[in-house]
């Protein structure tokens, strides 16, 4: 299971509604700090990867719950995913890890700097 919950573990795996909330951990790796932006079709959060001691940003994919939507989502991720492996730019983030299974996230390389909006 790819998520771990400190504070409670459960014989099942969590709800999406479960999940996104300060201190759960990923993947034994990524820990949610707070939350960025609710998009659409997605949400991301400031995460810290405790491997490496670094912010990341992971982006959990929306309406996984919901099983007539899970594989539109999950193959919207993977096309996604294969999109940005092969995109190599300075100007471009680095997409850092991805979970497709259980409850899909993409990990994204965490730039501080100001929104396009503010700009």
């Amino acid at each position: 299971m790819p998520i771990n919950q400190k504070q409670t573990a459960t014989a099942s795996p969590p709800k999406r509604s479960d999940l996104f909330h300060i201190g759960v951990v990923l993947n034994d790796r990524y820990v949610l700090e707070r939350d960025l932006t609710l998009g659409n079709k997605a949400v991301t959060w400031l995460a810290k990867d405790i491997n490496n001691d670094l912010p990341v940003v992971v982006k959990f994919m929306k309406y996984v719950e919901f099983e007539n939507m899970a594989s539109i989502v999950r193959a919207s991720l993977q096309r996604e995913v294969s999109i940005l492996e092969t995109l190599k730019h300075p100007g471009i983030i680095k997409l850092l890890d991805y979970r497709i299974s259980e409850t899909p996230y993409m990990v994204f390389e965490y730039l501080d700097a100001i929104t396009l909006s503010v700009a």
